[in-house]
């Protein structure tokens, strides 16, 4: 899997939330999934303010994905639109 920026984040997260989002409205979240408190399931790499992250078990990008369909927060047409902006 490869690594993402958190402008990368901005426009699921702003679909998934229905309300825009900045950067700096989940920076921390980014950071504390790095963290043991969260679970580690991000690792980081880069210099501050140009950190790059990645999920450290590659299954978890699919789980969430699932996870999302299976509760709703994303409908097949949000899995669309984010799989057209990765390719």
């Amino acid at each position: 899997m490869g690594f993402f920026a958190p402008p990368d984040v901005v426009q699921p997260m702003s679909l998934i939330m229905n309300k825009t989002y900045k950067t700096p409205g989940f920076a921390r979240h980014l950071k504390d999934f790095c963290e043991d408190k969260k679970g580690s399931v991000l690792c980081k790499k880069g210099s501050e303010r140009s950190y790059r992250f990645r999920f450290i078990n590659p299954m978890m990008q699919p789980y969430a994905i699932m996870h999302g369909l299976a509760n709703n927060l994303i409908d097949q047409e949000d899995l669309k639109k984010f799989i057209e902006k990765i390719q």
